[in-house]
């Protein structure tokens, strides 16, 4: 069964691991990384759980990580590819190869094409990124996307608070689940699946205060009861199919 502490088990295992293989030389503190995502992790790999009966080859964006190690723990049998790669041009994959691309806090790094000095964002990058993943799926074949929603309640207090309503400032694009879907369409993508939810440690007190308690009031008397109507979790989750 998968559960966050049985995920954070394992993760550990994972981080022991590459510390006696030495395989680790990153510049962030990898233990506190794993211990950050290790929610996200535990509700990516239940979101995945139901298609991966059907899954035996996949393609992770970047290099293989903490989430590899978890996806070949729980679930044999399935052969996972994975690109380290200038993701705005080409995938050097061949087409119609993949039943699922683990799609996972990449999308928001992805920069235009064009570099100058002063330009404004045309998503060249974006659309590309989009088209190749396309491409190199089967037929029917899916992604999973995880990324930050710009549109999430953390956001919103954040501007109450003075402050620029962006997760990350190194991100170069965040999107809301709207606007994220668009670009997926247009890239020849439906989406099948489309939640939002809350996977992280609350860094700032600030970010859950009265604002957050006043907005889910106000939703409540218009008669709102899902949060899913909003959308306003922390991080969008999507699973998509090939048309």
């Amino acid at each position: 069964m998968i559960t966050e502490k049985r995920v954070s088990e394992i993760l550990a295992e994972y981080n022991r691991r590459e510390k006696k293989a030495g395989e680790h030389n990153a510049s962030y503190d990898q233990e506190y990384y794993i211990q950050f995502h290790a929610k996200r992790y535990a509700e990516s790999l239940k979101y995945i759980e139901p298609l991966l009966p059907w899954v035996t080859k996949a393609l992770e964006l970047g290099e293989p990580g903490p989430f590899t190690y978890l996806v070949e723990h729980f679930f044999s049998g399935i052969s996972i590819d994975y690109v380290n790669e200038d993701l705005r041009y080409f995938i050097s994959k061949d087409s119609n190869q993949y039943d699922l691309i683990l799609n996972m806090e990449v999308i928001e790094h992805i920069k235009d094409q064009k570099e100058s000095i002063l330009t404004e964002v045309d998503f060249s990058g974006l659309k590309q990124f989009i088209r190749e993943c396309h491409r190199v799926l089967k037929p029917g074949g899916k992604m999973f996307v995880t990324t930050p929603n710009a549109g999430s309640y953390n956001n919103l207090n954040l501007l109450f608070n003075h402050e620029p309503g962006w997760m990350w400032r190194n991100h170069f694009r965040e999107f809301q689940p709207k606007e994220l879907s668009n670009f997926l369409a247009e890239g020849g993508f439906t989406i099948t699946q489309l939640s939002t939810l809350c996977v992280w440690p609350q860094r700032n007190d600030h970010r859950y205060t009265q604002i957050i308690k006043l907005l889910d009031s106000l939703k409540k008397r218009m008669g709102f009861s899902s949060s899913r109507q909003f959308l306003r979790g922390d991080e969008i989750f999507l699973i998509c199919e090939k048309r």
